[in-house]
């Protein structure tokens, strides 16, 4: 029988697939899609903070994956401010806890 699975590794494991899911709806081009994914992706880590500094921790493949596509919308001109409050609120959830 599996153990079930830590607070810690459920939150590693849903942040995860969120960046998954919004790398497939980049690759459909699906901009809206990509950017829920990734916003699903911040709010979790605004829920369980601790969780950015542990071991299985994704924080920088995920502001990586913002700034990237930021990036890419502002060279087609798409707005991109809900990109840019994401790595707002990335690099705030970066700073270490007190």
């Amino acid at each position: 029988m599996t153990q079930p699975l830590s607070n810690s590794e459920r939150v590693a494991d849903d942040v995860l697939a969120f960046l998954i899911c919004a790398a497939r709806a980049g690759l459909r081009l699906d901009a809206p899609g990509m950017v829920k994914g990734l916003a699903l992706a911040v709010e979790l880590y605004e829920r369980h903070p601790s969780e950015v500094h542990g071991p299985r921790s994704e924080i920088r493949k995920l502001l990586a994956f913002i700034r990237q596509a930021s990036a890419v919308h502002q060279r087609f001109d798409y707005p991109d401010e809900e990109l840019l409050d994401l790595a707002r609120r990335t690099e705030l959830l970066r700073k270490p806890l007190h």
